[in-house]
């Protein structure tokens, strides 16, 4: 079993093999994958970027796995501030609002590691790449979790577009290179991002976007 999951475990992140309630492949499965195909070095990293706290159980997993690192969090519930620890710093942050996360990751990032944990909304998931990805530094990692609410229609607008489309769209973009033109405002949008992005990998229920090395 690989550290990180075993972390997970310790902490009970929905993010394990056995989630929240350590039940037998109840969980993601998330952290498996992430260590496997993960080329960050745990000792080198420096700030890592959670959106969503809840409980604290996925930070603090974080803080244990990078023992050099900052863990930041962000959510909108006051609750969240009972997390704390010697190199955690939580926020009071909407990840709705691209101006508040903006100036966020002006005034603390770059990051190394990005997890979009938070509201599962297919907006709220495309402002957190449009806004976030800038601001990872050469050769991290943005991480986009719990992409199978694309299909739920709770989580999004009748006709609006869905995370999934959106990563799509970023991977159209890399594989087609200059042969895929900037048709409207969204996709120059994403030109712009293709910028930052050396490739992505596809999970199950997640994705992963590594930053282009320095």
């Amino acid at each position: 079993m690989s550290l990180l999951n075993e972390l997970g475990l310790k902490y009970r992140t929905d993010k394990a093999v056995d989630g929240k309630r350590g039940e037998p492949g109840k969980g993601h499965d998330y952290l498996r994958v992430y260590e496997r195909f993960s080329m960050l070095e745990r000792t080198e990293v420096r700030k890592v970027l959670e959106i969503g706290v809840q409980k604290g159980a996925s930070i603090r997993m974080w803080e244990e796995y990078f023992p050099s690192a900052t863990i930041y969090g962000l959510d909108i519930a006051e609750s969240a501030l009972n997390v704390t620890g010697d190199r955690i710093r939580i926020q009071l942050v909407d990840q709705s609002d691209a101006a508040a996360l903006k100036a966020f990751a002006e005034q603390n990032g770059p990051f190394d590691l990005i997890v979009e944990d938070g509201s599962h909304i297919w907006s709220h998931q495309i402002i957190g790449l449009q806004t976030l990805l800038p601001h990872l530094k050469p050769g991290g990692q943005y991480i986009v979790e719990d992409l199978h609410t694309s299909y739920a229609a709770e989580f999004g607008e009748a006709g609006g577009m869905t995370g999934v489309q959106y990563v799509l769209k970023c991977c159209e973009k890399i594989l087609g290179s200059s042969r895929v033109r900037s048709s409207n405002e969204e996709d120059s949008l994403i030109h712009g991002l293709s910028e930052f992005i050396d490739s992505v990998m596809v999970l199950r229920y997640a994705a992963v976007f590594f930053a282009k090395p320095a």
